[in-house]
Formats: C-alpha cells, structure tokens, sequence
C-alpha cells in the first residue's frame, strides 16, 4: 500500500553518529599509535557506552536497549583481552568466549532493529496524525487543545504509557493528574533517555488525564517539519483521536494492530 508522506524527508545521521566516532578514532589511532592503542581506545569507548545503553533500557525496558547494553559490554571485554601479536592458543580462549557473546546479542538486536522493534516511533506517529488533515492555514500556534474524552481508567492509562514506552511509540511522563506521551523521532530520543527532568511541554505530546480527557500539542519544530503548512486544530486533534484509538485498541488486547498501523506506513528503520 503506498502513502503519500507529509513529512520533509529525514536525512539525519544523528543516530549513525556513535558508529562513525568510534570507526574514526579506532583508524586514526591505528594509523598515528597502532593496533594495541587503537584497541584500547575502541574498548574504552564501548565501555563509556555500556552505561548509556543501561539507563536506557531502564527508561524505556525496550529488549533492544537490553541487547545493546550486554552486546557492547561483551564487545568491550572482547577489545580489552584480545592478543596482541602471535601468543600461545590458550591466551585465545577468553577473547574468542566474549566474541561469541557479542555475536550471540548482536544477532538478536539486529533482529529487533530490522523488525523495527528497536525503533522510535516518532516520524510514524506524526504521519498517521497528518494523513486525515488537508487543509492548510496560516501556521503553527503554540496553544494545546482538547480534542476528545475517554472512559479508561488510572490502571489502564498508566499500563497504556507503559505500553508506548517498551515499543519506543512515545515518552511517557506521568504527572499527578494524568500521563502525558511524547512521541520522539530517531536521533531525537537522548534529550529524553538522559535528561530526567526535561521540559517536555514545548514538545510535541498527548495528555491523557485520569478524569478521561484528552488533549494534545504539536510542537513549532514538528510542524515545520511538514511540507505542507497543515491545519494546526486539526493536526492536534487528528493527533489526539489517533492515541484515542491506539488506547482503545490496547484495552480490547488488539496491540498488534497499533505496531500494524505504524509499519504498514513502510518508513526506513533508521528514521
């Protein structure tokens, strides 16, 4: 099925960054010091990640986070006890064991990223909410708006948030009154994953209050992101039906069909 995007195309390399860090210091190191140095370097730096993949995988409990963490620690072990020159076989043993542990998480994670489990669902939610608005209007205006009411209760609100959040659909920030889930877009997911008290209000979100209200706000950066200057009360509140529904589907265990709906849209894993 094809859909016409609303989006301005993605061409950040944000989330490709850490790749491209450690390759170039790993050649620059190898080429100035040589191979003992550079893998030093490399080892060092896949620890300094192990603890940024942890807290993310406690913000989120999303398994790919989990891999990543186990994958890089392996990885890190692996570069710090690795050989240096020609030594006797058995000095092998301990590197070629923590090999087979990085290979044996890689496999799944990369599983988990292909199948895009291990993916913020941001771009995907921000489509789905423009695909219903045509109208266009003079632009973006920073009030948020009501845009419906629903029966759930506390109990299946907050198992809702919870639900957003394992899948990478949106950031859940609970607040004495309700859950407020911010979708975020691929390379824009560490402001949340390591800012524990992030002013999240300036972003794009939808709140779901425990009285059973609904309200939503697009954020300036989000709206600009279109190639089309959108209607801004009906983008908020095309927004605010499509969590409705994605919360009626999840208290009538039909879950599978809110991951359906974001990956019939056929966007890149890595956007």
């Amino acid at each position: 099925m094809y859909f016409f995007r609303k989006l301005r195309p993605d061409r950040s390399i944000t989330g490709l960054l850490p790749a491209i860090v450690v390759l170039a210091s790993f050649l620059f190191t190898l080429m100035t010091l040589g191979l003992e140095s550079a893998l030093a370097v490399v080892s060092i730096q896949f620890l300094a990640m192990v603890p940024l993949a942890v807290v993310a995988w406690v913000r989120t409990q999303n398994v790919g986070y989990l891999l990543t963490s186990l994958y890089l620690f392996s990885m890190t072990l692996y570069f710090a006890t690795v050989p240096r020159g020609l030594l006797p076989a058995e000095s092998r043993r301990v590197p070629a064991f923590f090999l087979s542990c990085a290979i044996a998480f890689a496999v799944p994670m990369a599983f988990q990223f292909f199948a895009k489990r291990y993916k913020w669902r941001g771009r995907e939610v921000l489509e789905l909410a423009a695909m219903p608005v045509d109208e266009t209007s003079d632009g973006f205006a920073s009030r948020p708006l009501p845009v419906g009411r629903t029966d759930a209760s506390r109990r299946e609100v907050l198992a809702f948030a919870d639900f957003c959040r394992r899948n990478l659909i949106a950031m859940p920030y609970v607040e004495k009154n309700g859950a407020v889930l911010v979708p975020v877009k691929m390379g824009e997911e560490y402001g949340h994953l390591f800012r524990w008290n992030r002013d999240y209000r300036s972003d794009t979100w939808v709140e779901l209050d425990f009285e059973g209200n609904v309200s939503a706000h697009i954020s300036e950066r989000d709206y600009e992101d279109y190639e089309d200057r959108l209607a801004f009360d009906q983008l908020c509140h095309s927004l605010g039906r499509l969590f409705i529904e994605f919360l009626e589907w999840f208290r009538a265990s039909k879950r599978h069909r809110i991951i359906d709906r974001m990956n019939a849209l056929q966007l890149s894993a890595f956007s």
